[in-house]
């Protein structure tokens, strides 16, 4: 990993920062259109519910988590871990395109074509952030 190629700490607290505020994010804007809809105050457990349903952006983060925290405690390298995250990330996404399609009951052609596309956003996302911080 070239931008902290000794720091796989620097990359944990990233990614966890990241996840945690795209969550928090997705969480606030999901109660304000929940408060908007129904012309009533939030509860606390409504508040809860959101939460929980917005809780597959923090869960998306494991997969890529584990390799870091292990270049973290020195068991592999950071460059070997970033590597294994990258796939992992891509793996979530192949993943939660092949339950999409599932879902939504769509032949292997479609199912394909949706895996795929999921899969190129997100390198499509790494080659932005890379040209943008690089």
């Amino acid at each position: 990993m070239k931008a902290y190629p000794h720091h796989a700490w620097k990359i944990v607290v990233l990614l966890v920062v990241t996840a945690t505020v795209f969550w928090l994010a997705h969480v606030y804007a999901d109660s304000l259109a929940h408060v908007v809809a129904q012309d009533r105050h939030l509860s606390l457990a409504e508040l809860r519910r959101i939460g929980r349903h917005e809780s597959s952006i923090l869960e998306a983060a494991l997969p890529p988590l584990a390799p870091m925290l292990l270049a973290a405690f020195g068991v592999i390298s950071t460059t070997t871990g970033a590597w294994i995250a990258y796939g992992l990330g891509l793996g979530v996404l192949m993943f939660s395109g092949l339950v999409f399609a599932r879902v939504e009951r769509l032949g292997w052609f479609a199912t394909l074509a949706v895996v795929a596309l999921n899969v190129a956003l997100g390198l499509v996302l790494v080659a932005l952030k890379l040209v943008v911080t690089h």
